[in-house]
């Protein structure tokens, strides 16, 4: 049981960020799409590598629709991300091995890939992806350094060209992981607190309600434009109105009357029904506080508390008649 609970919460973590990761990765295409259009019409020394470029980038528009779709259906969204990161660390192989290898201007799509995959699964995914990227890029140097496979560079680079590359891009790939983990670790964690935040909050707020609907007094809370905000079942009883009738409906004139007089309670007549109630009424303002002791408190509702008499007359009786048998055995058993 508990491993389809963390099976079912990476489905749910992957849910959120695939789609995000998705627009991007349609991001990242378009700006390459430009870039490559704009060399074209200048005349850049990138200008030779637009084809390359262009196949690319149509390439990765084709991946994110094929993931998009695929996000609409049931395919795992754990085969899915891994999919992604596999297609991104593709394309920026494609694009270095394309443009130049050791001397390529485009050598920061591998760390897109880290950055995916940290987004995807945090930090072990993250080193996982820049181990394979070192990996790539290396196998891409010494492919270049033997003239094995040609990078599109024109001029071979020289020794300390290789060696520059290799320790300025391996420790670019493991600081991004190490980063980009750190900072995903502490978004993930920062998410499952307001999450539980959130849990904690519903049920006081259900708790809470709990309480409202039990008590025997009714209880209304009134907005500033006089409309009724919140009502318990006490006070729909009390007043013989329905639920419906009440939740953001005018008061009844009474307590209109009621709200605007400047006692804070008094007790009033009333026909409920086919009954004639004694009902207390009290009324509290509701103050939210201002910012520091600059701004005063701003009324924002008023608290209506509504109290059959009747009835808690009838309940006095009923508990009197119930202590008066118990009295007499008392007595009886005293003699």
């Amino acid at each position: 049981m508990a491993a389809v609970t963390i099976e079912g919460q990476r489905e749910s973590l992957l849910e959120r960020r695939l789609p995000w990761l998705l627009v991007f990765r349609v991001g990242v295409a378009t700006v390459l799409l430009i870039v490559a259009l704009v060399a074209d019409l200048l005349g850049w020394n990138l200008s030779r590598f637009t084809s390359l470029l262009y196949v690319v980038i149509i390439g990765t528009y084709l991946m994110v629709l094929v993931e998009g779709i695929l996000l609409g259906s049931n395919v795992s969204r754990v085969v899915l991300s891994s999919v992604h990161l596999a297609g991104a660390l593709g394309i920026a192989l494609a694009i270095v091995q394309g443009t130049g290898g050791v001397l390529s201007p485009f050598s920061f799509l591998y760390l897109l890939a880290i950055l995916d995959a940290a987004i995807i699964a945090g930090r072990r995914a993250a080193f996982t992806v820049a181990s394979l990227c070192s990996v790539g890029y290396g196998v891409q140097l010494v492919l270049q350094m033997y003239m094995i496979l040609p990078a599109g560079a024109e001029d071979l680079p020289t020794s300390q060209e290789f060696s520059s590359a290799v320790v300025i891009h391996l420790g670019a790939f493991y600081l991004t992981a190490l980063l980009a983990g750190r900072l995903a670790s502490m978004l993930e964690t920062a998410w499952r607190t307001a999450s539980t935040a959130q849990v904690d909050l519903q049920r006081v707020l259900e708790f809470h309600a709990s309480v409202l609907e039990s008590l025997p007094l009714g209880v209304l809370t009134v907005d500033s434009t006089g409309h009724v905000s919140t009502a318990n079942q006490a006070a729909a009883w009390i007043l013989d109105i329905p639920m419906e009738g009440l939740i953001g409906r005018d008061l009844p004139r009474f307590l209109q009357d009621f709200m605007v007089g400047a006692e804070s309670h008094c007790t009033v007549s009333r026909m409920s029904g086919d009954r004639e109630c004694e009902i207390f009424l009290g009324k509290s303002q509701i103050k939210r506080a201002g910012v520091g002791d600059i701004v005063p408190p701003k009324i924002d509702f008023t608290l209506l508390i509504l109290e059959d008499r009747n009835e808690r007359e009838e309940l006095e009786r009923r508990l009197s008649e119930q202590e008066l048998p118990i009295a007499l055995v008392e007595v009886d058993e005293g003699e």
